[in-house]
């Protein structure tokens, strides 16, 4: 009887000592939650810090942005962006959604200056075009949660109004800029091959 006795203590103080060293030592309320305040403070300074590279990312290459060509078909300009703000200067707005696989969307407004020049059909003539048009507005980037850490979904300029640098200061342009790239392409196929048959843009 009594090494039976000795048996079962021997076990019970086995099974405590595991669950203490899994437990590091702590005691470990599996029932009790996280409180949802402090996962959402949480995930919202992670929104933070993301959106904060991003625009200190930006900051640091705009010098070589504003020589680099783009080509959007059938299109060469050259394009460049600054938030002149800082990087610390922005809204996050954060909303519960009805996906399991990511339950939480967020947008950061951020107030942005998009610097472009005109579109030219050559490569030659948009490389030699400094004379860049200033777009001012603000952009807003979508974010979603994704296995645990934020990841951009899109992003959104909206332009509040566009200024051009003459004589030193920067107003509105001398000439109505009548076309972008997003109005060529909703011409289509046949928009764009009849004006350039007929030199009618």
């Amino acid at each position: 009887m009594m090494p039976r006795i000795g048996l079962f203590l021997v076990l019970v103080l086995l099974v405590a000592g595991v669950s203490a060293c899994a437990g590091n030592g702590k005691r470990i309320d599996a029932s009790a939650p996280m409180d949802a305040d402090d996962v959402a403070s949480t995930q919202e300074d992670a929104l933070r810090r993301l959106v904060a590279r991003h625009i200190a990312s930006a900051q640091r290459g705009q010098d070589d942005a504003r020589s680099d060509l783009v080509f959007r078909r059938p299109y060469y300009f050259k394009e460049y962006s600054v938030y002149p703000n800082g990087p610390d200067d922005f809204d996050v707005r954060l909303r519960e959604t009805e996906s399991r696989s990511a339950p939480l969307a967020a947008e950061a407004n951020i107030e942005k200056q998009r610097f472009a020049t005109r579109l030219h059909r050559k490569r030659d003539q948009a490389r030699a075009d400094g004379n860049f048009l200033r777009d001012t507005g603000v952009e807003t980037i979508t974010y979603q949660w994704q296995g645990g850490q934020w990841k951009r979904v899109g992003a959104l300029f909206v332009a509040e109004k566009t200024e051009e640098y003459v004589n030193g200061e920067w107003v509105s342009p001398r000439e109505e800029i009548r076309r972008t790239v997003a109005e060529e392409e909703e011409k289509g196929w046949w928009g764009r091959t009849w004006g350039r048959i007929t030199g009618i843009f």
